[in-house]
This record gives structure tokens, sequence and C-alpha cells, in this order.
């Protein structure tokens, strides 16, 4: 994720010294992306199995968003999307039976972007900035085996624990124009994190997503 956003600011750094002759083509578009996203969820083992057995954890994977925008003048726009995150999954398995501590994230968001052309290339790099409103759903179907430490214990035990929080969202992107209605974007972005899992098993992380992006303008 860092090595992504780095990629993209030095780009944006390097259109500076160009002329901007292009920019983004005001009017409304639709889209969607798909790519890779990680919920920032513990690191460490969820289960203590120092009795024996074995334990997995499971983060990141193919994620996907929808959006729709408009760009206001050529270097303004607003954009609304929804975003599914990989879900982060930790596994026990025991001689007593086995476990399952699951997260799942969905976001909402509004945010304005603000585009940089790079002169006569098709290319514009673009940032982002707004506001996610964030659902996490908390899957601990049973507890046969119990959590570690490092972990908060769900409020609902066998069933499902929800929560939602409003968290800033940011990011940088690098869009590319085949035609006047179709452009690629190449998109990096993360929802900043609320809490920490040790105190609250619904706690925000940071949400980290780099996909690959089309999208139909109606010029």
């Amino acid at each position: 994720m860092k090595k992504i956003i780095l990629l993209l600011t030095t780009v944006a750094a390097c259109a500076t010294l160009t002329n901007l002759a292009f920019a983004a083509c005001p009017g409304a578009y639709l889209g969607l992306g798909a790519g890779y996203g990680i919920a920032k969820t513990p690191n460490q083992f969820a289960f203590d199995v120092s009795g024996g057995g074995t334990t997995t954890r499971d983060r990141g994977g193919v994620s996907g968003r929808v959006f729709a925008g408009v760009n206001i003048v050529n270097y303004l726009g607003l954009e609304a999307g929804y975003t599914a995150y990989a879900y982060s999954n930790y596994n026990a398995s025991t001689v007593f039976g086995s476990s399952l501590l699951q997260y799942k994230f969905y976001t909402y968001d509004v945010v304005a972007k603000a585009y940089l052309p790079i002169s006569r290339t098709g290319f514009e790099v673009y940032g982002i900035a707004g506001a996610a409103r964030v659902a996490a759903i908390v899957r601990y179907p049973n507890n046969t085996v119990f959590l570690s430490g490092p972990i908060a214990t769900p409020l609902i035990v066998g069933g499902n624990t929800h929560a939602y929080k409003t968290r800033p969202i940011y990011g940088l992107g690098l869009t590319y124009s085949f035609t006047p209605c179709l452009t690629a974007h190449v998109e990096a972005t993360q929802v900043r994190r609320l809490g920490n899992f040790q105190n609250s098993a619904t706690a925000i992380p940071y949400l980290n997503l780099a996909t690959i992006n089309l999208a139909y303008h109606y010029n």
C-alpha cells in the first residue's frame, strides 16, 4: 500500500512540471473496480491452542468497488462508492472441536477528487479525500476454542456482532482516457482506523485497497 502511494505521489510531482493541456471532462460517470484489499485486523493468532491443536489466520484478498460520480469542473469532481473488502478469518482446531472468528467490512463513501493532468499523454493523477461509513460484522459462531488475550471476545457468541462508524478516507490514483467516454484507473485508498481489537471486538482497522477501475463517462 505504501509503495503504491509513494509511486503515485512521485508521478504527481513530475506532473507539476508539465503543461496542463488536458483535464477531466465535466459530467457524470459510472464505474467498477477490482483488486486487492486488506482489513488490518490483528496479525496475531486469535485462539489459544496451548493445550494442543492448530490455529491459522488469513487476511486480505480480492476486493471490489462500485462507484458513481460527477466532474463539476475540469479539475474537481465528487464521487460516491460502495466497497466490499476481503474477509479476515481466524480458525482453530483441537481434539475438542473447532472455532472461527471472522471480520467483514463494507464501506459507503463520499469523496472529493482533484485532478492533475499530465500534458498531452491522456494520463491524469488525482487525489481523493472524504468520509466513509464503515459497516463492520464480526462472526463468532462458537467458542469451543477460547480466544487469546490480544483479541477481545465479541459481545454475541454464536451470532453476529455489528458496528457502524464514520471514518476519514483518502487516496491517490492515476487515470488514462482511452476515449472521451471510457477511462481506466489505478487507485489506492485507505480508511483510517478507530480503537483497538484488544479492548473492542468491533474496532475499525485500517482498510487498505488497491484496484484497477473502469469508468464510463456521460459526456
